[in-house]
């Protein structure tokens, strides 16, 4: 579509002024850009969100409307497939990751809260989120004082999980500079130029890609 090529433009030129920017330590301008490219990803997410919805209806599918509270609905049909709730589809990727963990690192005791046990690493926070209608983005949560390392799985919109393995001279590092709500510890979770960024205060974005998919920390 026209307005997406548009939108496509308007990203990849103020994804290369933010690295100009980054280039000379202007701090503010890459600020003041990474905010209009937030706005111009969550327009081309909502965009590609209305294009599915319209394919879907144009096809006979029908598309469950989301709820009020503002909560994923329970049952959204994509094309002729259901797919289950974000619960169930984020307790499903739990089992898929805890599954795949090396022999070493297989936990002792069931999943409580998002958390496994290790003989290795303790205790395992494992947060999940799905890109939704803001594309490249993930909002991730895990109860604060009740996990050691964390492991954060990011599911794109195709279906791609990303986990993301995060130690705790990480989190302890970092957990200061999170955002808190509810005893949770929040994690903000953008892609950007192909590699996974995390946002702390104050508007900063600590490169996770040696983090990525390799079990960080859990070998």
């Amino acid at each position: 579509m026209e307005l997406e090529t548009k939108l496509g433009k308007e990203r990849s030129a103020l994804l290369r002024s933010i690295a100009l920017a980054a280039q000379k330590g202007d701090v503010g301008t890459v600020m003041e850009k990474n905010r209009r490219l937030q706005n111009v990803e969550r327009l081309i997410g909502q965009l590609r969100e209305v294009q599915r919805e319209v394919e879907a209806l144009e096809s006979g599918a029908f598309v469950a409307e989301a709820p009020a509270s503002g909560g994923q609905s329970d049952q959204v049909q994509e094309g002729s497939a259901w797919r289950s709730s974000g619960r169930e589809r984020g307790a499903r990727r739990r089992l898929e990751f805890i599954k795949s963990l090396p022999p070493t690192t297989r936990p002792e005791a069931p999943v409580t809260d998002a958390v496994i046990t290790t003989p290795k690493v303790g205790r395992v926070g494992v947060a999940y989120a799905h890109e939704g209608s803001r594309a490249n983005r993930w909002f991730l949560g895990l109860h604060e004082r009740k996990f050691d390392h964390g492991v954060l799985l990011c599911e794109s919109n195709s279906g791609r999980v990303t986990h993301l393995s995060l130690p705790k001279e990480f989190i302890a590092r970092f957990g200061l500079s999170l955002s808190r709500k509810n005893g949770q510890l929040k994690f903000n979770v953008m892609k950007r130029g192909g590699e996974f960024y995390l946002l702390v205060r104050p508007g900063r974005q600590i490169n996770l890609e040696q983090f990525r998919d390799n079990y960080y920390g859990l070998r």
